[in-house]
């Protein structure tokens, strides 16, 4: 039954088109927690700079939740650091 769904034309093309900009956005938000944790890492401006327009990247696509999610993995070295 799971193959015959799969191949329904509904589920292809319609819910495929809908899911694509949920992972593209996924795609962009991995890029810049690990471009942010490289630039913690090494303290590289550029690797910043790129990571800043990774997250701007992603508020085209979905808006304020990228920013929240850069907010709090910028947060979350910072509160390591302190332990």
């Amino acid at each position: 039954s799971s193959l015959v769904f799969l191949t329904f034309g509904n589920v292809l093309f319609f819910y495929g088109f809908l899911g694509e900009i949920d992972i593209t956005f996924t795609f962009f938000v991995f890029l810049g927690i690990c471009l942010l944790y490289i630039w913690w890492s090494a303290g590289s401006k550029v690797v910043g700079f790129i990571a800043g327009v990774v997250f701007g990247l992603a508020f085209l696509l979905k808006g304020l939740p990228a920013y929240a999610f850069m907010c709090i993995s910028m947060l979350c070295p910072i509160y390591s650091q302190g332990k």
